[in-house]
């Protein structure tokens, strides 16, 4: 949710910026503010859920999923940026009215859509939270996942 608003905070900016296109400063400050702070709510619990959930002999293969979702996501964030290009000669925005509509629209479905799968996540988390409640099979070591299975512990 806190990504989409940030990406909203742009847009603003993006209205508020005179005919020349250019961003106060302290809409810039204010997406890093918002987006720091989703950062900093989902990364720790996400991680910790992890590391949590996963059984003990998987931890490091799902630590690494978490990584590499992490990474894609750069990716894809990538392929949006890609998307917001504006047309340059010489390094100047030949029309900065197109170029404004055009970032206002790609971040504004951007924040819509980021705030949407927040509300989502909101609206499922009793769901997943009766799932992460069932203590049915949990393990705290190796040695009781392998006698759990089974196996001698060595």
């Amino acid at each position: 949710f806190l990504a989409g608003l940030g990406f909203l905070s742009l847009v603003a900016g993006i209205g508020a910026s005179g005919t020349a296109g250019l961003t106060a400063v302290y809409f810039i400050f204010l997406i890093y503010w918002v987006h720091t702070m989703g950062e900093l709510m989902v990364s720790p619990v996400g991680l910790s859920a992890v590391t949590k959930m996963a059984p003990a002999r998987v931890v490091g293969m799902t630590m690494g999923a978490w990584f590499l979702y992490s990474g894609l996501s750069n990716y894809l964030a990538g392929i949006i940026a890609r998307g917001t290009g504006a047309e340059t000669i010489g390094g100047q925005i030949t029309d900065v009215a197109a170029a404004k509509a055009n970032y206002a629209a790609v971040y504004s479905n951007v924040g819509y859509v980021a705030m949407g799968v927040g509300v989502l996540m909101l609206l499922i988390s009793p769901i997943i939270k009766s799932w992460m409640s069932t203590d049915v099979g949990v393990v705290d070591s190796l040695d009781d996942e392998l006698r759990a299975s089974g196996e001698k512990p060595t």
